[in-house]
């Protein structure tokens, strides 16, 4: 048995604040508004985003031209947007089955192209008994008890654009890492005085004592990727030059000029 003393208790002036109270917004990334499934989901305090993007906006040159709005009109344009995750059951046993599903769906954060549907207009879902051990977190507790829809704002910024290839957008390392670039310069296909060649590049930048470009799993992908989508183009550009040493027109067939 533990003893404590009435002074060793540190009392706290106020309780955590709630999801809703805190100013924390649930956003979903997708594809397309319409689109059930989801390719990243996440709480975001809007106005830790907009201290974010006013430094960017000063010392990014990507970030010059970008409008930041006032949070309240940011967040009231989110809540034009948003809608709730959920599904309708008649019998307890169907209930228990909705509450997992939804589990699944937050916890793992991903959503398949297979999967893609348009967002159903779901009612509110019936209170269901909550399990004493491993408890739901606060979300899927919130709609258990029958508190209301779970508020969820969806963007799909890139809806209605044509994606661009690995190689075809020279920014698109700094832009993809504002965090690993916060000047956005010197990425990958930025003129140097000495030019760099892919393998080159991605060896120093991964190996270099400062760890910060390694720690990051997701641009290790990145520099993995950009590296084979350079080594095929490579390979292809030699076996068509060794094919064929000119053009239709009869022009010295060139490296720049091999995969055009």
């Amino acid at each position: 048995a533990v003893s404590w003393r009435e002074h060793d208790i540190l009392q706290s002036p106020s309780w955590p604040l709630s999801m809703a109270s805190s100013g924390i917004i649930l956003l979903k990334l997708k594809k397309r508004i319409e689109f059930k499934s989801h390719v990243h989901y996440d709480g975001i305090d809007p106005s830790k985003l907009t201290v974010a993007l006013s430094w960017l906006k000063r010392h990014n040159l990507h970030y010059e031209d970008v409008t930041i709005l006032r949070p309240e009109i940011w967040i009231a344009q989110c809540n034009d947007q948003l809608h709730c995750d959920g599904s309708e059951s008649s019998e307890s046993g169907e209930s228990t089955q909705s509450l997992g599903e939804n589990l699944d769906v937050l916890s793992d954060g991903t959503g398949s192209d297979a999967s893609d549907a348009l967002m159903p207009s779901v009612p509110q879902l019936p209170t269901v008994l909550l399990p004493e051990e491993n408890p739901p977190d606060e979300r899927i507790r919130h709609l258990a008890i029958g508190g209301g829809r779970l508020k969820i704002a969806a963007i799909a910024p890139g809806e209605g654009r044509d994606p661009l290839p690995i190689g075809g957008d020279s920014d698109a390392e700094v832009l993809c890492f504002p965090h690993l670039f916060p000047t956005g310069k010197w990425g990958w296909k930025a003129e140097r005085d000495i030019p760099l060649s892919p393998l080159q590049y991605f060896e120093s930048r991964l190996l270099h004592e400062e760890p910060r470009f390694r720690a990051d799993a997701e641009y290790c992908f990145y520099a993995l990727s950009c590296k084979e989508y350079t080594s095929v183009l490579s390979n292809a550009s030699i076996a068509v030059r060794k094919t064929s040493s000119s053009t239709a027109d009869g022009s010295r067939l060139t490296a720049s000029g091999a995969l055009v």
